[in-house]
């Protein structure tokens, strides 16, 4: 059965837009550099990403919203709109054994991972196999 890998970011204040540029390309590039150890063949069968552009209006939780408003001058700015996440990327693997690979042993994807500690501040992540519910 296949699973659906979804991965949000919320980047620091201090990350340029190169910098995420940056990041954006190579979480997409481990399409092409996870190789798997029993095929030696790439295993990911897709991957895209890309920056929020939400219209629906369910970014802000209005309990939220309503605290942001009573901050006063000196504190730093707040950022309601999606908890500060503000990209999102979708990666399809064949099997859970496939992500289970890719999450706890493919050398690219710890590499990977590794290099966005001084540049993400959150990484959500939800997986699901289609039409299990």
């Amino acid at each position: 059965m296949s699973i659906t890998h979804i991965v949000l970011f919320k980047f620091k204040d201090s990350a340029s837009a190169d910098t995420i540029q940056d990041v954006c390309n190579r979480m997409l590039n481990l399409q092409h550099q996870c190789i798997h150890p029993t095929s030696n063949e790439p295993y990911i069968v897709s991957a895209k990403g890309g920056r929020d552009n939400s219209s629906e209006g369910m970014q802000v939780n209005s309990d939220l919203a309503s605290r942001s408003i009573a901050l006063t001058a000196g504190l730093k700015k707040f950022t309601t709109t999606q908890q500060g996440i503000t990209h999102g990327f979708v990666v399809e693997f064949k099997s859970a054994e496939d992500r289970d690979y890719y999450v706890e042993s493919d050398p690219a994807h710890s590499r990977f991972k590794a290099s966005l500690k001084d540049i993400v501040t959150k990484a959500q992540v939800v997986d699901f196999a289609p039409n299990t519910y």
